[in-house]
C-alpha cells in the first residue's frame, strides 16, 4: 500500500507524523537498517513503516521518536493543532449547513 492509498480517515496527519520521524531519523544520521538494529527487527520494519505499508502503533512510535532523539509530544501537538483546526470547520460547516434548513 503507498501513502497514497493509506486506509484511515487520519492519512494526511499520519502520514506528516511519519515524514517527520523520517525526516529526524536521517537528520541524526540513522540509516533504516541501523534504527532497526536498535529494536532488534529486519531493516524492512523501518521501510514499511516509513512508506506507509504498515501502521505503527503507539508504543512503537514512542520509542522511535525516543531513539532518533526527536520529542514526540511536539510531533503529536503539531498533530492536534491539524486535526484541531479540521475539527473547527467541520463544526462550523455543520452549523452553516443546519441554519439553512
Amino acid at each position: 500500500m503507498l501513502a497514497t492509498e493509506l486506509k484511515t480517515i487520519h492519512a494526511q496527519a499520519y502520514g506528516s507524523l511519519i515524514r517527520r520521524l523520517k525526516e529526524g531519523r536521517e537528520q541524526a544520521g540513522i540509516t533504516q537498517t541501523m534504527l532497526a538494529a536498535h529494536f532488534g527487527r529486519p531493516q524492512s520494519f523501518v521501510s514499511k513503516y516509513e512508506t506507509h505499508e504498515r501502521l505503527l502503533d503507539p508504543i512503537e512510535y514512542l520509542e522511535i521518536a525516543l531513539a532518533i532523539g526527536v520529542d514526540p509530544y511536539h510531533l503529536l501537538k503539531e498533530c492536534e493543532k491539524y486535526l484541531s483546526g479540521r475539527a473547527v470547520k467541520a463544526v462550523a460547516s455543520a452549523a452553516k449547513k443546519k441554519g439553512r434548513r
